[in-house]
């Protein structure tokens, strides 16, 4: 497929808000100014969603009646086919640095918290020491490497602002809920970068709607459990 045929075929984005993974891609679209659709899906391991996403998670990025899986694989074939507005930088050294932020915010703040909580299965539990210095050498290195000004990487919007919004505000909640006291607000930077992101109406819109699902989501889970009436739940 050419970028050409890419730019001309529909875009349907599978997945579900809660997911930060689907809201980077969704985020992406929205600043990119790129038309697409969305439609609901949930990670599987049935074989017709496998052949969608080999490993069976969302989100995944339909190009006409080919399938697209990893939000990092995605985003860069965004940012080919769809170059204006960038949310990488000409210069090739501000680039590597934004795909260092994202390196830092996935794999050494998101995954190691992740991991533990399908673990524990939710619970709340002890912290874990290594856990906390893990996470604040990140967000020390982060803070290094980042301008805030008022943007990660200077005065515009890039990929690195995409995956801390979606990524650091979930996160932070999760620490709450497994553990208690978050490293993650109390960096010197954090702040003062969200409130800026916050402020940004689409980045505001993605939070609503993520936080809309999840209370939809918690009113069922407390029905099914027996704690709530389900006519205030507001589904058919």
């Amino acid at each position: 497929m050419t970028p050409e045929e890419a730019k001309t075929s529909p875009l349907i984005l599978h997945g579900f808000p809660v997911s930060n993974y689907y809201n980077k891609i969704k985020l992406a679209l929205q600043l990119k100014q790129i038309p697409f659709h969305e439609e609901k899906a949930s990670p599987s391991r049935e074989e017709a969603y496998l052949e969608k996403n080999p490993l069976g998670f969302i989100p995944v990025l339909q190009v006409g009646n080919r399938y697209l899986s990893e939000t990092q694989a995605i985003a860069e074939f965004l940012e080919e086919v769809w170059p204006e507005p960038g949310l990488l930088p000409e210069d090739v050294l501000a680039r590597a640095n934004i795909r260092r932020a994202v390196s830092y915010i996935e794999n050494y703040i998101d995954a190691p918290l992740r991991r533990l909580a399908y673990q524990r299965g939710g619970e709340q539990i002890p912290e874990p020491p290594e856990l906390r210095d893990e996470i604040e050498r990140a967000l020390a290195a982060l803070g290094r490497i980042g301008l805030f000004s008022p943007w990660f990487q200077g005065n515009a919007v890039s990929w690195a602002d995409v995956v801390a919004f979606v990524t650091l505000v979930p996160v932070d909640e999760l620490y709450q809920k497994l553990i208690g006291d978050s490293p993650i607000r109390q960096a010197a930077w954090f702040g003062s970068y969200m409130a800026h992101l916050h402020g940004q109406p689409l980045f505001a819109a993605i939070e609503a709607e993520r936080q809309k699902v999840r209370k939809v989501l918690r009113r069922a889970q407390n029905m099914a459990a027996g704690q709530e009436n389900p006519r205030f739940l507001g589904l058919r």
